[in-house]
């Protein structure tokens, strides 16, 4: 598959909860994984996605600085962060300022 949507998240025994969430707010082409760090950059390069949504919480409190190396491996990916819990305001400008595309926090309503 090229292009479509990755979907990453380590909650694996949601992965079909997820993708058929993401299907009916209009995602094509979705795919699911909970791989890690270089698994992760594997599943990119076969995949070729147009768009990656991370779980905010992917990669614990981390996650803004994972994500600005991903932006440097992949410079033209569009990146957008979900979270579906609480997450601090600050963190959230860290994914922002790290290069994330969006940052979506479900807790405060899916609009």
């Amino acid at each position: 598959m090229t292009g479509g949507t990755l979907l990453v998240s380590r909650d694996s025994n949601n992965h079909s909860h997820y993708k058929k969430r993401f299907e009916e707010m209009g995602f094509k082409n979705l795919n699911v994984t909970g791989a890690e760090k270089d698994g992760l950059n594997m599943v990119i390069n076969e995949l070729k996605p147009r768009l990656v949504v991370l779980q905010s919480r992917f990669y614990e409190c981390a996650t803004p600085y994972m994500m600005s190396i991903l932006l440097r491996r992949y410079p033209k990916l569009n990146v957008a962060a979900v979270s579906f819990e609480k997450y601090p305001a600050d963190l959230a400008m860290g994914l922002v300022i790290n290069g994330v595309t969006s940052y979506v926090n479900f807790a405060d309503g899916a609009d």
